[in-house]
């Protein structure tokens, strides 16, 4: 006769295992429930969610109600003591700022043990808490007016923009700009026509690109040419007026024969104005000073007092026709580089020696 044996005996290992690893698990999730099992009379310690200002204002806007507004029993400030978290931490959008309740549960400690000051310090509690709520309502209004201030001065400036030219509402096509498309459209298929021609020649269109390359050469060197003359011209033009002020008109009377000896007439010319201008400055009829172009020396003889100038005497007809004829030359072969002849220079002396400059 065999043995009895009892049931839960006659389970199997892997069975077994099993059951004992579930219970292991359940004791292990059990753990914190029990940890939290706390003895009768002490405060669960909460970690403090994040509010706005707005909301923390009204939060201590009701404590103050709960300070001021009670019977100001030792029951009262014990119950407030107990629901007071140990900080609040209020998130604004430039920072996050942590406030410490301590002062607050300081005072409500306080009253509750001091039965002949309780209500002189639940005040001070509320004083406490009116602060803080002022200071958090001052917040959100500054906010709230920088924003509208803000969307205000926003919404003005995209008015503006949306004001312009660019971002008003497309009307219909003008005749102008109707015609504008046409010509082109022409010029666009006038040129498809062109390059679809040259493309079936290869030879025309390469000779097109040689011509197109000649075109640029020749238009670089005449930029070139005219660049490099204008510039000789303004630093022969520079060169006399740095040394006007330092020669006589004798000095530059001889300067223009030795250029005229040489074949040069247009240089000749050039100086013998100068002597013409000289002759003047030394009369006191027109002031020092070489900035003046030629027309402007001989508008400052025709009519002194239009112009501007002071001067100390005024020129006479006799002296103004001769540098009117000196001026006409000048602007003929030295601005306007047109050859000078030997007939050019005696006429041009002739005018100088009719303004008194005579060589003995």
């Amino acid at each position: 006769m065999k043995p009895y044996r009892a049931p839960f005996l006659r389970i199997k290992k892997p069975v077994l295992h099993s059951i004992v690893v579930g219970g292991l698990c359940v004791l292990l999730h059990a753990l914190p429930c029990l940890a939290t099992i706390q003895k009768p009379g002490t405060a669960v310690a909460q970690s403090p969610t994040a509010e706005d200002p707005a909301a923390f204002a009204a939060e201590i806007r009701a404590l103050e109600a709960k300070l001021l507004g009670g019977n100001g029993t030792a029951k009262e400030a014990l119950a407030l003591r107990r629901r007071l978290p140990a900080s609040w931490v209020v998130e604004t959008p430039e920072r996050r700022y942590e406030i410490s309740s301590e002062p607050l549960g300081d005072l409500l400690d306080r009253a509750a043990r001091d039965d002949a000051h309780r209500k002189e310090i639940l005040k001070q509690a509320g004083m406490w808490a009116e602060n803080a709520a002022t200071q958090a309502e001052g917040y959100v209004a500054s906010e709230a007016a920088v924003s509208s201030s803000s969307d205000s001065t926003a919404r003005a400036k995209l008015e503006q923009i949306l004001k312009r030219r660019e971002f008003s509402p497309a009307g219909p096509p003008s005749a102008w700009d109707q015609l504008r498309q046409k010509i082109g459209q022409w010029v666009l298929r006038m040129f498809e026509k062109l390059f679809g021609s040259i493309a079936r020649h290869p030879i025309g269109s390469e000779l097109l690109f040689w011509l197109i390359i000649f075109g640029v050469v020749c238009w670089l060197v005449t930029m070139l040419v005219r660049f490099w003359t204008g510039r000789g011209r303004n630093i022969a033009l520079q060169s006399i007026g740095t040394i006007a002020a330092h020669r006589s008109w004798q000095e530059w009377i001889r300067g223009a024969q030795d250029a005229a000896a040489r074949g040069e007439f247009r240089e000749a010319i050039h100086l013998l104005y100068w002597a013409g201008i000289t002759r003047l400055e030394d009369l006191s009829i027109l002031t020092v000073d070489h900035t003046r172009t030629p027309r402007e020396q001989l508008r400052l003889l025709s009519n002194p007092a239009k112009s501007g100038a002071l001067t100390a005497a005024s020129a006479t007809p006799a002296q103004r026709a001769p540098m009117v004829g000196l001026t006409t030359q000048l602007e003929r072969v030295w601005y306007g580089r047109r050859p000078a002849s030997a007939e050019d220079f005696r006429e041009c002396l002739k005018h100088v020696e009719d303004l008194g400059c005579r060589l003995t």
